[in-house]
């Protein structure tokens, strides 16, 4: 939380109270002054029982909900780069700091700052140094039913018809499990755990004929190596650890439970939405469904990612060895954080912080409870909306440096 941003928005709240209407409320009324007594409220156990405007209650519900979820993006994020710094040689110049300052910030003493510095000693740009980075992408989605709970809440209507969520996703966001098969120029998201049938870029392990040079897991290189187990740097033709961009004009299977991003060729089953869901076929009342929404997002469904690293057998392995293990550890945290989960809470928290003003802007309707508990939840969102911007640049920084010295 950031107290200045706070005194900032309570002191300006209750001003809106003037202007719209011919005079401002007296400064004895007990409205300004209960605006002025603040929100302590918005830490206590139950919400729900906090005598505040619906509209408000909801925005410091999804605060809340935001400032423990954004806390926790940031605590891992944190960890993950100091543990890469602290591993490769770094010197600690970031425990000392304030919250803001500790992952990433313009001295470049942040954890993340150092860790990029330090994996761009380790792997310079100029060195011929062959390293492949092979990423078994995990992926969020927003839980549905949560979401179809925000229909209902937000309506008048007796039946709601929301529709199904494919319906609802942003296009090219949905995954789903393919009948049939998954359509050219579409991917299989595959898996450690659940390998996907690839014929085309495989992001991460290959396991099968790679068309172009296989990187083995033991450092060594072969040429359109039929019995590839590395990662190929052209077509796969077999089963992919990761994510598989198909060029087969017909589709590929891309095996059980695994999904597919893009299109089926037929019918599909098992759809989710990695992003937002639009508004249902119903009326709804748009200000709740934007804070509602937003808030499932506080809490999404996550696959993790999972990173392997193999280093060229003709390099000093062992002195490469820290690389390796470290980014294995670590990499794959601040990939979710800048692709899945830091990337969600972004753009819900700016969804939310519209939605926020929107209630400002009826701040003359409002009580001085709610104008008081409304300042206050406008400077949670608007605080952890720049954390979590921080944090996910910080992530993708360290991201793309070792996407580029990669294979």
């Amino acid at each position: 939380m950031r107290p200045f941003s706070r005194l900032v928005r309570i002191a300006l709240w209750p001003a809106i109270l003037c202007g719209a209407a011919a005079s401002c409320v007296s400064p004895d009324s007990p409205l300004l002054q209960e605006s002025v007594e603040g929100c302590d409220e918005i830490d206590s156990a139950d919400l729900n029982t906090v005598d505040v405007d619906p509209a408000v209650r909801r925005v410091m519900l999804a605060s809340v909900d935001f400032s423990v979820a954004v806390q926790a993006i940031e605590e891992d994020v944190y960890t993950a780069c100091a543990n890469i710094a602290l591993d490769l040689g770094a010197s600690d110049t970031w425990s000392g700091l304030d919250a803001e300052d500790r992952v990433s910030n313009g001295d470049g003493s942040g954890a993340c700052d150092q860790a990029a510095v330090k994996l761009d000693e380790w792997l310079p740009a100029s060195a011929e140094l062959d390293v492949a980075v092979c990423y078994s992408r995990g992926y969020c989605y927003v839980d549905y039913d949560k979401q179809l709970e925000c229909d209902t809440e937000c309506t008048e209507e007796t039946t709601c018809q929301p529709g199904p969520v494919e319906t609802r996703c942003e296009p090219g966001a949905l995954l789903v499990e393919c009948d049939v098969a998954c359509a050219a120029e579409a991917s299989c998201v595959g898996s450690a755990e659940r390998p996907a049938n690839c014929m085309g870029k495989c992001e991460s392990e290959c396991q099968g004929e790679c068309k172009g040079t296989c990187f083995h897991a033991d450092g060594t290189k072969t040429e359109n190596d039929p019995n590839c187990r590395g990662k190929c740097s052209s077509s796969c033709n077999g089963i992919c650890r990761g994510k598989c961009k198909i060029d087969e004009p017909e589709g590929v299977d891309c095996g059980a439970e695994v999904k597919c991003q893009g299109a089926c060729t037929t019918t599909y089953t098992d759809p989710v939405c990695t992003t937002k869901c639009g508004p249902p076929a119903c009326t709804v009342e748009e200000n709740c469904h934007e804070v509602c929404t937003a808030r499932v997002s506080a809490n999404p469904v996550c696959v993790p990612t999972t990173v392997d690293v193999f280093i060229e057998a003709e390099a000093e392995i062992n002195t490469l060895d820290p690389v390796r293990v470290t980014l294995e550890e670590n990499l794959p945290i601040l990939v979710d954080a800048a692709e899945q989960k830091g990337r969600l809470a972004v753009e819900a928290l700016e969804r939310l912080e519209a939605a926020s003003d929107d209630v400002r802007q009826n701040a003359d309707n409002l009580d001085g409870k709610s104008v008081a508990c409304g300042a206050e939840s406008a400077s949670r969102v608007t605080g952890e909306l720049n954390t979590i911007r921080i944090t996910v640049a910080a992530s993708a920084n360290v991201v793309a440096l070792c996407e580029e010295r990669s294979e």
